[in-house]
């Protein structure tokens, strides 16, 4: 099957112009079952697979970005490839790359083709420079060479290339394709990027002292609030169905177009999700979100 792009609505592409939020919970290499994905220098995904034994490179599709959780090949080369072979072909049209050591790269890509060796139908379709692509790279652009926004579709074999003049081993901690849920409005409650909260235990010791035990620190917090209609309710539900009822993570993108920050959320313990018919078409529905480690504020 052949790969082939196409580009987004008129409604999701003037949602994006207006900077609305994206919800992304699809994650093609997860929902993609690879059948190889193999750590290679050459960047067919049929040959040797060169991860590190304590490093696999399933890390890389596991839904978390911690720095201690990352995939990296067992020897330094001046090019790696980390290579795809998915079982069923999906669709994509953003990117959130977490990395541990990428901004020393002279450059980053991602590539796409219709065979394991990338010699058929490749293409480029984003490509920066290691600087440029830091700890936490967000791409909901991927018109690499075009002018619009783009959609790929019936994708069966991508890749990351990283190339650097001196050999090195790079690390990947996340590397996460999916399909944007784009709101077509905003939420009718306040945006703010200063909404963040501390997790602490209070602790006593026997001596009188009292201290917190800290399980998370400046977490971004979110509660959207919706008055919709049923073409405004249509990415939220198909967001939930992303995620599997609130149960897996997702990013929160915000500012998509003019300066996008993605958040790793999930929803609280015991997601709902209850739209609200109040009449004439019209819906309420509340979402409600909390930031997972890795914090994007505490990144450098």
């Amino acid at each position: 099957m052949a790969w082939s792009s196409a580009a987004l609505d008129a409604a999701e592409s003037a949602a994006f112009a207006a900077d609305y939020p994206i919800l992304l919970a699809s994650h093609v290499l997860r929902d993609g079952i690879p059948t190889a994905y193999p750590w290679t220098q050459t960047g067919a995904t049929g040959d040797t697979n060169h991860a590190a034994a304590f490093a696999p490179t399933k890390r890389a599709w596991d839904g978390f970005a911690h720095a201690g959780l990352h995939t990296y090949p067992d020897n330094n080369a001046a090019t790696w490839f980390l290579c795809f072979a998915l079982t069923t072909p999906q669709e994509f049209d953003t990117l959130v790359l977490h990395g541990s050591n990428l901004d020393l790269a002279d450059v980053v890509q991602i590539d796409i083709a219709d065979n394991a060796e990338f010699t058929t139908n490749m293409r480029v379709i984003w490509q920066a420079t290691g600087a440029a692509t830091g700890a936490r790279a967000v791409v909901t652009n991927l018109k690499y060479g075009g002018t619009e926004l783009l959609r790929y579709s019936g994708v069966s074999f991508l890749r990351l290339e990283v190339d650097r003049t001196i050999a090195f081993a790079p690390r990947v901690r996340e590397l996460w394709l999916g399909r944007r849920r784009q709101l077509v409005c905003l939420p009718e409650r306040p945006l703010s990027d200063r909404r963040e909260e501390t997790v602490a235990a209070p602790i006593t010791s026997k001596s009188g002292v009292r201290t917190n035990w800290v399980t998370e620190r400046r977490g971004a917090a979110r509660l959207y609030a919706f008055t919709t209609t049923a073409v405004q309710l249509a990415p939220l539900t198909g967001w939930w169905s992303d995620s599997l009822r609130g149960t897996r993570p997702f990013y929160l993108i915000e500012n998509p177009e003019s300066k996008p920050h993605a958040y790793l959320m999930r929803c609280p313990q015991g997601p709902s999700f209850y739209p609200v018919n109040i009449g004439n078409g019209v819906c309420e529905i509340t979402v409600e979100m909390r930031e997972q480690n890795p914090f994007l504020v505490m990144e450098p």
